[in-house]
């Protein structure tokens, strides 16, 4: 079977699964043809069906996807008002539907700022308690995109929904609570990296924690803005109450520093400071002389 015949394959799948759903709530069904567009003419609802297989990625978060895209024309304000996306097995066996409004995936597809002008989102098979207990990606724990799409699993009964004002309201209240959950972990994230930082850790000790790059601690203390303001770096220094925090002192070089995480770094250096004495302190000693 060639990709085409698969893609085609997997779209029908998706769309027979959709109609079957509908049909057995009762909802009225009209598939466009060749378009995979889906009207419901009682109220005119438009709807874009979507459907993925599941895609194993390799790196820090190894949980197999669903992968659905959408094109420039889908992207555009108010193209429709509900995509359904269904996942399949490798076995084309749908096992679930995410009901998520179109507005959602505008606003998410321009932050972007892709050239492609096609847009796509990954929802997980599962969450990270599942997948493995020992996850490398710790920061998902706290950011879970399966966890996120949980409040549009299987939403059929939003299409049900006969009065036009009822159904424009229930459509923006999930917009808005799955923007509210993005804000939410955003917020738990930050103050996780802030609670490292002012316990004295590293960005690299950090991004160890977090199972991500050094380059993304620095994009994310950027956001915070913890280098505008002395106020964190002022943490580090000093405890809650404001009181100086214990000075670590080396025995060999004099070197002092308040960061149980430098001096830990400082004794782990590849040049020992007893054969060759720390420079800032040799600079400090020779301007008191």
């Amino acid at each position: 079977m060639s990709y085409t015949e698969k893609t085609q394959r997997t779209e029908r799948t998706g769309v027979a699964w959709a109609k079957y759903q509908c049909e057995k709530r009762g909802i009225v069904f009209e598939v466009i043809p060749y378009t995979y567009d889906v009207i419901l003419p009682k109220n005119k609802y438009s709807i874009e069906i979507k459907t993925s297989k599941v895609q194993h990625d390799v790196g820090y978060d190894s949980r197999g996807k669903y992968c659905f895209r959408f094109k420039d024309k889908q992207l555009e304000k108010n193209a429709f008002d509900y995509a359904i996306c269904v996942g399949l097995d490798d076995d084309y066996n749908a096992v679930v539907s995410y009901i998520v409004p179109q507005q959602y995936i505008y606003e998410q597809a321009k932050t972007t700022n892709n050239k492609n002008k096609d847009w796509s989102f990954k929802i997980p098979v599962c969450n990270y308690t599942t997948h493995s207990l020992k996850a490398k990606w710790t920061a998902f724990r706290t950011v879970d995109v399966y966890q996120k799409f949980e409040m549009c699993k299987n939403k059929y009964d939003l299409l049900d929904i006969d009065n036009k004002s009822s159904f424009t309201y229930y459509k923006n209240k999930l917009y808005k609570q799955l923007n509210e959950y993005d804000n939410l972990q955003d917020e738990l994230l930050s103050k996780r990296i802030v609670d490292m930082y002012n316990d004295g850790k590293t960005l690299k000790q950090i991004s160890k924690a977090l199972g991500c790059s050094v380059k993304t601690v620095r994009r994310w203390r950027k956001k915070i803005n913890i280098r505008k303001s002395g106020y964190y770096n002022k943490r580090r220094h000093h405890n809650e109450d404001g009181t100086p925090k214990k000075i670590h002192k080396c025995k060999d070089c004099g070197y002092e520093t308040r960061l149980p995480s430098r001096m830990k770094d400082h004794k782990n250096r590849k040049t020992s400071c007893k054969t060759r004495p720390n420079t800032w302190n040799v600079k400090k000693e020779g301007e008191k002389q």
